[in-house]
């Protein structure tokens, strides 16, 4: 099977965030932002009298999630903003947040969200969604801008990696 080169851009890919049931949701236009994920796979060294034995797996690090996004409101009267969800507040206060991963129910200060990216194949092939579970909120930007306001999300999600499925 050949690689598919067609490049993908912000057009092709569609970012949503979910509480626990998945019931509430917000799609996030990120038309003029990005998404960037990191992950982590740390490893340690062994080395003995001097001399470099062998390599192995360190300790599980979460995964770095950001992503930007135009910026419209902090609160609406009826639906939900992206901040919203992310915080918990407003129209998403009564939301529950993800389960933790050992299946415990988090209390609010510790609220997560699930992230689902789906990524469509502009070749007209098989899309892609990434999944990031537990995702929690360590820093929000906003920028006023000349154009368009901007937020700029980060956290980590507890996983190692995110969940990859062909849709």
């Amino acid at each position: 099977m050949a690689y598919d080169k067609i490049t993908r851009n912000l057009t092709d890919g569609k970012l949503t965030i979910y509480d626990y049931n998945e019931t509430n949701n917000v799609v996030v236009a990120i038309d003029e932002g990005d998404l960037n994920v990191v992950i982590h796979k740390p490893r340690r060294i062994v080395v003995a009298r001097g001399t470099i034995k062998h390599i192995r797996s360190g300790d599980e690090v979460p995964c770095d999630v950001s992503f930007t996004m135009q910026f419209s409101e902090f609160y609406t009267a009826s639906d939900c903003t992206p901040y919203e969800i992310l915080m918990r507040e407003g129209n998403a206060s009564a939301y529950l947040g993800t389960k933790s991963p050992d299946g415990l129910k988090q209390g609010p200060q510790d609220y997560t969200t699930k992230i689902k990216f789906l990524l469509t194949d502009p070749g007209g092939g098989n899309d892609e969604k990434l999944e990031f579970n537990h995702f929690a909120v360590e820093e929000i930007n906003f920028s006023e801008g000349e154009e368009y306001s901007s937020l700029a999300i980060s956290g980590r999600a507890m996983v190692t990696a995110p969940s990859i499925a062909k849709v």
